[in-house]
């Protein structure tokens, strides 16, 4: 049974000129990383003007989000958070609750929400800074790009992208209309959108974008920004959900060379970058290598945002999917059990990430040679995703063949068979006929064929299989299948 690995791209999220670092919804960076020795300086030079004006005046709003970037450079989240919530206050306090600047606050204050595992409660308040910004300055200006941005990165958070995608698209045409074709706000806007078509299983159109977005990155701000790196990562992600994992991996470590360089090699910017490296890696049949990159990315993320953060069950998920791959189902499942328990804690029975953590913990399951245990959680996880992300989405496959070969497993052939076809279809339409997941799809098909005394059929597909396998080996390829259920 086959189980992907959790991709992170990062969804950048520019608020009012302030910008955050993240995690998984990474952030642009136009801001100088600071040392430890420069934030102490900042703290002090906070406390002295507190004391000289008090505690409300509006000259602390300056100091508290200054010591808030930094604190977010040095992965300190939670303290940022804290500071954000007192400059919202002196903000609203001294000019009103409908002011921009209101507006910019209240989207830095959502962006960190987001960092710390709390979209919900990230939404209203990107949406009222929406609202407060379209009255202020109208449908048109350049703040307005943002403020949709911000929207559409919650919505993602969420597990709602259908909603993000003409939010995305209608920020990057006022962001063009705004500041040209070429500007570095441009490559934000195009790598959003791109996120959001890959979030939609729709990688290729996201591909173009991706490839733009890096052209204008690099020209503007050079080769070696974190920005770049950020462009770089997406581009892999892409290149990965194509099916091209050998092409993603120098991308990837590009990226995480990039991002270790500016930050360090503990900081929470570089888990993105750890985690795609890592499944990357594992894509490509090397889970050995993939497993103490997995364990890095969870030790750096329980640190920064504590145990119960849905980033640590993406993490936890991974590292235990990778134990499977090399024979240890026994020790994962501790491991995606708890997954499970954070990510419906964290983001609710519904959202699509817990079908990821079903149909992780039904892997396990399968490994350890418990079928029937699978089942019911391969059922839910399908209708979760179907209920989220609709009934011809990529992952909808994914559940579709998982829930086959459980079928298969138990001895019921014939209910499986329908649901093995309609995984390949969705598969080739969306991902093309040459993709490594429609061979895999294949594969099944021909199994359920077999079991099902119809070796006719069996051998037609397996036909086709070996003409997918020999234009792979011409073309340099590798000729692997994929993960093919037996």
């Amino acid at each position: 049974m086959s189980e992907s690995k959790d991709s992170s791209v990062h969804i950048s999220n520019v608020v009012g000129g302030t910008v955050l670092g993240s995690v998984v919804q990474g952030r642009d960076i136009v801001v100088n990383v600071r040392s430890g020795e420069q934030v102490v300086q900042e703290e002090l030079d906070l406390r002295q003007v507190e004391e000289q004006l008090g505690s409300h005046h509006p000259a602390l709003v300056g100091h508290l989000e200054k010591l808030a970037r930094a604190y977010h450079d040095l992965g300190r989240p939670f303290d940022a958070f804290r500071l954000e919530q007192r400059a919202l206050r002196i903000v609203q306090e001294n000019i009103g609750p409908d002011h921009p600047d209101v507006a910019a606050r209240l989207g830095n204050l959502a962006a960190t929400l987001s960092d710390l595992g709390r979209p919900e409660e990230a939404l209203p308040l990107v949406q009222r800074a929406l609202a407060i910004t379209e009255a202020a300055l109208g449908p048109d200006h350049p703040d307005i790009a943002t403020r949709l941005g911000n929207l559409a990165a919650t919505y993602y958070a969420l597990g709602r992208p259908a909603e993000a995608l003409p939010l995305e698209e209608r920020a990057l045409t006022i962001t063009e209309a705004a500041l040209g074709p070429d500007h570095p706000d441009i490559a934000t806007r195009l790598g959003n959108l791109a996120a959001t078509y890959d979030a939609l299983g729709r990688p290729a159109e996201a591909l173009p974008l991706e490839e733009r977005a890096l052209t204008i990155t690099e020209a503007a701000l050079g080769p070696d920004h974190p920005n770049t790196a950020i462009r770089l990562g997406n581009l892999a992600v892409t290149y990965r959900t194509l099916g091209r994992p050998a092409e993603a991996l120098p991308l990837f470590r590009r990226a995480l060379d990039l991002t270790e360089k500016v930050y360090g090699p503990v900081h929470p910017a570089v888990v993105v970058e750890l985690g795609n490296l890592a499944a990357t890696i594992s894509d490509l049949g090397r889970p050995e290598e993939a497993l103490p990159l997995f364990q890095r990315a969870l030790d750096i993320t329980e640190v920064t945002y504590g145990p119960e953060h849905p980033d640590v069950a993406a993490h936890l998920g991974n590292l235990a999917a990778t134990m499977s791959d090399l024979g240890r189902p026994e020790e994962a499942l501790p491991l995606v059990q708890r997954a499970l328990a954070i990510t419906e804690a964290a983001l609710g029975p519904d959202h699509p990430n817990t079908a990821i953590r079903l149909g992780n913990l039904a892997a396990t399951y399968y490994a350890l040679g418990r079928p029937a245990e699978a089942l019911p959680l391969e059922e839910r996880a399908l209708t979760i995703t179907e209920a989220a992300l609709g009934p011809d989405h990529p992952n909808t496959a994914i559940r579709l063949g998982n829930l086959a070969v459980t079928y298969r497993t138990l001895g019921r052939p014939a209910e499986a068979l329908p649901l093995e076809e309609r995984a390949l279809t969705i598969t080739e339409a969306a991902l093309g006929p040459g993709h490594p997941e429609v061979q895999a799809r294949l594969g099944n098909l021909a199994i359920t064929y077999r079991a099902l005394g119809q070796p006719d059929k069996a051998n037609q597909v397996e036909n086709q299989l070996k003409k997918f396998e020999k234009r792979a080996r011409t073309a340099g390829g590798d000729g692997d299948p994929g993960d093919v259920d037996a």
